[in-house]
């Protein structure tokens, strides 16, 4: 599976992604429930689907059975951190 990766750390903000999502099927991974819900008012204006979970495993269960055109993790998070929770979703 190939998609676009973008990895964050809660103290690190990135903006730069809007815009160059039109179209694209998002999945948004992140152990922080406030910080989904701000991904999703920055995705609701855009013209894109977009999934998002707290649950690293329900994101690459999500992985086994749709596809993702952008893969939004956070890098900390307790279950699986989200360098291995890309190693795990190039794989599928």
């Amino acid at each position: 599976m190939q998609f676009i990766l973008i990895l964050w750390h809660t103290s690190c903000s990135f903006i730069g992604l809007v815009g160059e999502i039109a179209k694209k099927k998002i999945l948004v991974v992140d152990d922080n429930e406030y910080l989904l819900k701000a991904w999703e008012r920055i995705l609701k204006n855009e013209e894109c689907t977009y999934v998002t979970t707290t649950n690293p495993q329900a994101a690459l269960q999500y992985l086994e059975d749709e596809w993702a055109d952008i893969l939004i993790s956070d890098i900390v998070m307790p279950q699986i951190d989200g360098f291995d929770l890309i190693q795990r979703a190039q794989q599928k």
